[in-house]
């Protein structure tokens, strides 16, 4: 690997006081390979110019930045207005964050990572605090946690977070300039990728540009207008991912589903604010892909999608109604109350008026702990003061019957005799109850219909 090694204690360029071209014959000297490296070895580079985003860097590294403790000192750079250009990694193993910001502003330099073909990494052991950072041209990807930009994040690259937290830290809702690609999220419960904003207690509407990684735009724009603040010194933390056909696994903090799989979309949404005694009133625009509601797995219409949220602290979906506007590949959902906002979100396809009792059209009792009991579920704002349910098999014969509400079918002859047998059965559901939210007291309905057993 060839290096450019600086053993001076402050390594001073400004553009201006020295030409162009001595900054350029600093800095070329061995441009020729890809694992080039600019080594700060603990000084302390100082940069000024008026080099710009897209023309004139003031300094332009052919290679990667390896920013290193000499065994005394960190490697730092003060910018001042300057523009660094990155054609390859940028790697801090120092024990600081690189950017010393000494002149008293920390939004007047620029890192611009700049490769049309190769993948740029952000890596090391200590995460970097940028000035302003754009990430332009061909893929970046991160490798390690908690980088964080103070200005302007100026996105116009597919931004791959790779499980690890980024964070804007700047309040302005425009922090984020995007110009095209996206910030893949993606990553499964446990191991959420999340972009931590510090809005503190800004207002207005912060715009995540989420992409599935599928097409090269932000196909997940997630878009959150607050109307009240978080509270001073509070952040938020932004993640999505993908679901499979059961809609599993179920985030982290979530009880699982009220609606059975096929009426659910396929994803998830991570809104979390750092203190949960501080949450926002605000309007939440989610914005899905093709495959989050594919009619291959699921029975939706998108139409009728609307956005709902598990109520982490009872372990309930359905305590807040479904709601939301669709427009296109998007559901908003205005006024979300302090009391109805949590972690966790997703779409639902409620056909028609919401119903008390919601029957899946499926199950498989399989053993495999998915979807092995076939049963209603009732709204939570519904009593059952009376029930019966009835199952029979395509010649009439009785399979099941309970009054228990809690009690259902596991595909055997009343739960206990044979085995479960691939078929299409009928249904009847004869309930009675209090409908609290439209206040009926005397509710009663005949439910028919049919569900398939698979395995």
């Amino acid at each position: 690997m060839f290096k450019i090694k600086i053993l001076t204690k402050y390594f001073y360029l400004e553009r201006g006081r020295l030409p162009v071209s001595v900054i350029f014959i600093l800095l070329n000297i061995s441009l020729f390979s890809q694992n080039t490296a600019f080594v700060n070895n603990g000084c302390n580079i100082y940069v000024q110019g008026p080099g710009s985003l897209t023309a004139n860097p003031t300094i332009s590294i052919h290679g990667s930045y390896l920013n290193i403790n000499d065994g005394q000192d960190d490697g730092t750079i003060e910018e001042v207005g300057g523009n660094i250009w990155l054609d390859n990694n940028w790697i801090n193993n120092a024990g600081n964050n690189v950017f010393t910001n000494n002149t008293g502003s920390n939004t007047d330099g620029f890192v611009t990572f700049h490769n049309t073909k190769s993948v740029q990494y952000i890596d090391g052991t200590t995460p970097t605090h940028f000035e302003n950072l754009f990430l332009n041209d061909y893929r970046k990807q991160l490798l390690n946690n908690n980088n964080l930009v103070n200005g302007v994040l100026y996105l116009d690259a597919a931004f791959i977070l790779n499980s690890f937290n980024f964070i804007i830290d700047n309040p302005n809702p425009l922090s984020i300039n995007y110009i095209s690609g996206f910030i893949k999220s993606e990553t499964l419960p446990g191991n959420y990728s999340t972009l931590q904003w510090n809005i503190g207690s800004a207002l207005g509407t912060f715009i995540i540009p989420f992409g599935s990684d599928i097409y090269s735009f932000n196909d997940l724009n997630l878009t959150v207008n607050l109307k009240t603040p978080i509270g001073p010194g509070d952040y938020m933390s932004f993640a999505t991912y993908p679901a499979d056909m059961y809609n599993l696994p179920l985030p982290t903090t979530s009880s699982p589903l009220e609606l059975e799989p096929r009426k659910v979309a396929d994803r998830y949404w991570i809104l979390s604010p750092s203190n949960p005694l501080n949450k926002p009133t605000c309007d939440i625009t989610f914005t899905f892909s093709g495959n989050d509601i594919d009619n291959a797995q699921n029975s939706i219409d998108r139409k009728l999608l609307k956005a709902s949220r598990n109520n982490t602290d009872i372990g309930k979906w359905l305590d807040m109604k479904p709601r939301g506007t669709v427009a296109g590949n998007t559901v908003s959902i205005h006024d979300v109350t302090p009391a109805e906002f949590y972690e966790p979100w997703t779409l639902v396809n409620i056909p028609g008026s919401p119903t008390n009792v919601f029957v899946p059209d499926a199950f498989t009792p399989d053993g495999d702990g998915l979807n092995d009991v076939f049963k209603p579920t009732f709204k939570v704002d519904f009593v059952v003061t009376s029930y019966e349910f009835i199952i029979f098999n395509r010649w009439g014969e009785e399979v099941f019957h309970t009054t228990d509400p809690d009690e259902g079918w596991n595909g055997r002859k009343h739960n206990n005799e044979g085995e479960p047998v691939i078929d299409v059965y009928s249904w009847v559901i004869i309930v009675k109850g209090q409908d609290i939210e439209n206040n009926d007291d005397d509710y009663r309905k005949r439910i028919v219909g049919m569900v398939t057993l698979y395995k």
